[in-house]
Order: C-alpha cells, then sequence, then structure tokens
C-alpha cells in the first residue's frame, strides 16, 4: 500500500505532476478561490483562520484545539451508540476510545445522507478522511476520522435518488417518486414508506449479475426497508463500507449531541445581528478581491433554524424578536428563543453559516476535509469562528477520483482518450475520434482543402484590393460562409462516419456514461454500487490505496484487470 503521506512532502497541499490525475483547477467550473487556494495560498491566507499549508503548522495548532473545552465523555458516549447501532467495525469503537483522551482531534468531512449512499463522491470524502487520519498519525498527531451525516438537511430532492450506469451502457436513475416527504422536515427523522422495497429490487436491477450481486441485495434490503430512518439506512450502509476503516460516524440530530450545543446556540441567537453582519462584511471583502460569495446572507438573517411541526424553519429577527421567515408568525423575543435553545436545544438546527462552528463545538476538529464550495463557505465564516471563540480548522481541499474499469480503459486507449476530452460535449468527442483515430486521412483531407483554399482567397484578396477595395470587402463576407460551408460539411462527415462504425460509437457512448455522465464528474453521479457489483466490496480498498489526500488532484484511479 502507498504510503498515504509522504514523510519527504513539506506541505499536506503539494502540487505533483502525477500522470494519473488533473488538478482540481482543470476540472470545469474551478472557481479563483479554489485556484488561489491551491496555488497561492498567501493571496487568500487572510480569509482563513490557521495560515499556512506546511504540516508542522498542523502539529503546531493540534495542542490549541485539542485544550479548547469539548464535553468529550458526553460526546463519545452518544458516538458510541450511535456507531454500536450502525454496525461500525471494531477499529471504529478503538478510535472512539482515544477520542475521550485530552490531546486528541479529529480529521472531519460529511455528506448528505444520499439513497444507497448517493454520488460516489460520498464514499471518496469517507475514503479521504481514513488517509489523511493515517497521514496525520504517522506525523505523531492522536488523529481519529469523523464522517458528519448530514441529516439535518431538508432538501429531500437533492438525496432522494441515486443513478448507475445500466448493462447497455445507459445511465439509470432510482428515485423515490412514490415516497414523498413532508416539505422541509430533516431527511434523518424521515422514515422510507412501504414501496421502498420495489426501489431497492428496482436499483439491483439496473445492476449487472455477477458473483457480488447477491451480498449487495442483503446488504441493501436488511438496511432500507419499510419503516427504517432515511440517513440511519445510509449510516448502516456507510458503516459496513468502511467497516476496516475506522470511521466514526456522528448524526447531528441525536438529543444528547444537541445537548452539547445549547450554548451556542444560545449565545448565536443572542449575537444573531454581530454575526450576520460580520458575514456580510466578509462577504464583500471577498468580492472585493475578485472571489465569489458562495451564499448570500441578508442583514435580517438568523444562523439557526428552528424545528416546528416537524418543519425545518428559517428565521429572520425585527424589533429585537424572531419571526418565522417568510411570514408574520412571531416564534419568540431574543430572550425567549435563547432560553428555549438552553432548555430544548433539539428544536433548533445551524444553517450553513453555523453549521461548521457547531461541528467544532462538539469536535477538536484539526483538520476539514472541504470540497470547493465548503472553501468558499469557510471564507465568509471566519468571523463567526472568532466572534463564539472557537478556532477555524485546517482546510484541506478535499480531492477526488474518477474511477476506470479494465473495458474502459481498453477504450480511452483504443480510441486515445483521455478524461479531459469528455468535458467538451460529444460532437467534439466523436470528431476527435474519428478524425484522429478512425479515418485520419480523410481528416487531413479536409486540413489540406482548407489550407488550399485559404491561400487562394488570400491571393485573391489581394489582388482584388488593388483593383477595388469594396471588392475585396466583398470576397470576406463570402469568405466566411466559404468557411462555414466547410465546418458544416466537416461535421456531417464525422456523424455520418461515427454511424457507420457503431461499435466504435456505442464504446465511446458507454465510456462517457461512466467517467462523464450527464455532462458531470462520475463522482457527482455516479453510486459506488456500480463499482462493487463489479468488483465485490473489495474496490473500496482499491479506491483507498490509490487515492491521493491533500494534493489539490483529481485522481484518475484505473482498476486493475
Amino acid at each position: 500500500m502507498p504510503r498515504p503521506c509522504d514523510e519527504s512532502q513539506e506541505t499536506i497541499q503539494s502540487q505533483n505532476d502525477a500522470s494519473d490525475a488533473l488538478s482540481l483547477t482543470e476540472l470545469p467550473g474551478a472557481s479563483k478561490l479554489l485556484t488561489d487556494y491551491l496555488k497561492d495560498f498567501n493571496r487568500v491566507a487572510e480569509f482563513y483562520s490557521i495560515v499556512g499549508t506546511d504540516l508542522q503548522s498542523l502539529e503546531d495548532a493540534a495542542p490549541r484545539i485539542a485544550a479548547q473545552g469539548y464535553d468529550r465523555e458526553a460526546l463519545v458516549d452518544a458516538l458510541t451508540i450511535q456507531n454500536r447501532r450502525f454496525g461500525s467495525g471494531e477499529l471504529t469503537f478503538r478510535y472512539l476510545e482515544e477520542l475521550r483522551s485530552p490531546d486528541s482531534v479529529a480529521i472531519v468531512s460529511g455528506q448528505q445522507a444520499g439513497l444507497f449512499t448517493g454520488p460516489l463522491y460520498t464514499v471518496m470524502k469517507a475514503v479521504s478522511i481514513a488517509r489523511l487520519t493515517e497521514c496525520v498519525r504517522e506525523r505523531g498527531i492522536k488523529a481519529v476520522p469523523v464522517f458528519w451525516v448530514a441529516s439535518e438537511d431538508h432538501d429531500f430532492a437533492e438525496v432522494n435518488h441515486c443513478r448507475v450506469v445500466a448493462p447497455d451502457g445507459g445511465l439509470t436513475t432510482v428515485s423515490l417518486e412514490s415516497c414523498p416527504a413532508p416539505q422541509a422536515q430533516p431527511v434523518g427523522h424521515i422514515h422510507l414508506c412501504a414501496e421502498i422495497t420495489s426501489y431497492v429490487d428496482q436499483f439491483l436491477k439496473a445492476l449487472p449479475d455477477t458473483e457480488f450481486k447477491k451480498e449487495i441485495a442483503d446488504l441493501l434490503h436488511r438496511t432500507y426497508k419499510p419503516g427504517a430512518g432515511f440517513a440511519e439506512a445510509f449510516s448502516k450502509v456507510m458503516a459496513r463500507l468502511f467497516a476496516e476503516y475506522g470511521i466514526i460516524l456522528l448524526d447531528p440530530l441525536d438529543e444528547k449531541l444537541k445537548a452539547l450545543c445549547s450554548e451556542t446556540f444560545a449565545t448565536t441567537l443572542k449575537k444573531s445581528p454581530e454575526l450576520v453582519n460580520a458575514v456580510i462584511d466578509q462577504s464583500e471583502q471577498l468580492l472585493q478581491r475578485g472571489y465569489h460569495a458562495q451564499v448570500h446572507v441578508e442583514a435580517d438573517a438568523v444562523p439557526l433554524f428552528v424545528i416546528q411541526d416537524g418543519r425545518r424553519e428559517a428565521l429572520t429577527r425585527k424589533n429585537g424578536s424572531f419571526y418565522i421567515k417568510h411570514s408574520k408568525r412571531i416564534f419568540g423575543t431574543v430572550e425567549e428563543t435563547a432560553k428555549l435553545a438552553q432548555e430544548d436545544p433539539s428544536k433548533f438546527s445551524p444553517n450553513v453559516t453555523l453549521r461548521p462552528v457547531v461541528q467544532d463545538t462538539l469536535l477538536p476538529t484539526l483538520i476539514y476535509l472541504a470540497g470547493p464550495s465548503e472553501l468558499a463557505y469557510f471564507a465568509q465564516i471566519k468571523p463567526i469562528y472568532q466572534m463564539l471563540g472557537r478556532i477555524e480548522p485546517k482546510i484541506v481541499v478535499r480531492g477526488g477520483g474518477t474511477v476506470i474499469d479494465p473495458k474502459t480503459a481498453k477504450t480511452l486507449k483504443k480510441y486515445n482518450l483521455k478524461l479531459q476530452d469528455f468535458f467538451v460535449g460529444t460532437e467534439p468527442l466523436f470528431k476527435k475520434v474519428v478524425e484522429e483515430v478512425i479515418d485520419h486521412g480523410t481528416a487531413e483531407a479536409f486540413d489540406e482543402a482548407t489550407s488550399n483554399i485559404e491561400k487562394e482567397l488570400d491571393r485573391l484578396r489581394l489582388a482584388l484590393n488593388q483593383v477595388d477595395p469594396t471588392i475585396a470587402a466583398a470576397l470576406d463576407k463570402r469568405r466566411k460562409k466559404i468557411e462555414y460551408h466547410l465546418t458544416n460539411l466537416r461535421g456531417k462527415y464525422v456523424r455520418s462516419r461515427t454511424q457507420q462504425d457503431e461499435m466504435a460509437r456505442q464504446r465511446i457512448l458507454t465510456a462517457q456514461s461512466i467517467l462523464y455522465p450527464n455532462g458531470d464528474l462520475q463522482e457527482r453521479e455516479i453510486n459506488v454500487f456500480y463499482f462493487i457489483a463489479h468488483r465485490g466490496f473489495g474496490v473500496i480498498d482499491e479506491i483507498y490505496k490509490s487515492l491521493q489526500v491533500g494534493a489539490g488532484l483529481h485522481q484518475l484511479i484505473t482498476l486493475d484487470a
């Protein structure tokens, strides 16, 4: 197994020239903030609390973070009960006992509780914190991996579906259409409907018939059953996938954990205007520096939701009282609401600007493994950490990965393709394959014809310009039409040639479905069980052994034949 963090690296976010990876800055949609964070950290250092990307800064920060006030006994007792219920592995409980120690810290990431674990990046995050934990422990820091199950989120439409590549090469989406959830209810409070068994069967039908399918079926039918909690089922599957890696799963809806946040909730309510104004000011500074603000914050916003009649309702503040957003319903005065937060914190839930601070009120978080969006959130909320007296963790940008199965690897090699070739769309992809591999001779003929026409038109324009410049200008307009018709003709040729070679066309379309489905990265679309069905549960270890962490890379993980 390769070492998760080379001792020779000076930084945990060092760049390398790995031929089997792309920099995150090369991926579509990479923001300026992400680019500067990875390539020129000093430009953005002021927006983050723990500055510097060297490993020494982590060693220096660990004792300070560990020494902040935590109720470690209550925390570990609650998490032990949770993880026993989820079925976590033995290493998880050893790590939990380490978390009781006053010098231990946590390596944290998290994700919404998606159907059957949701997109592949959920697994990538868990793999990454497991590897990053091992890296940090090699430095002599007592670190444990914690996965935050975002069960408080209330957008069920974001998590009620998942996708796999069907045997015919197309995408199959399984969505819980007949299991609607009450609007604005936290997904952790949603229970699976009676039809969930048929959805499990529908999902299994989309997977290939392999020797591993029965074990997948047993796991999913055991966890996703009528009446089971949606987030609970997710957590049990994650516990099975990562039984050997020590991942500590944390469901923040646990009332014992909520009780540990009561003072933070009450203080937030009392300081709401100051906190919100500080975030607005920080966001403005980001904009002035040419960066973006990931979340828009209004002046009357409150960083907490309330749970009322099962719904997660946003609050606004006006004239010393809190109101339910988009209504005239008053919830209570500041004093009344703060008192309620202390007495019954289960009625409150942090919004995106407060959630990290709540996380780090519970956990001694040394490193938070963040995606690009989370990186931007942390840049906006530095003042909240300062005003609530917490130390912001070191933010390490989550790398990612595209898993390439042996069959797809053969397709890439045969047609001389790279992952980035799929970013441009289907037609340019086919054009590249036809002109560079299938029929290079005709492509050369088009190039030669185009070059000759351009030369002759240049010569003709020079002659016409000497006679009458207006005629030469008229030629320019017709030249554009000639170029248009040549380009159009070339496109028709590529489409025709692609249709003629049906085998090549189908192979490329299947590779596209696997590597860049729906015009997006594989890890944002495809579910991990597609790969488990082909490789068995050991594919998690294959990913673990290949995935680099902290290097700002999107890994190309080619599975052995």
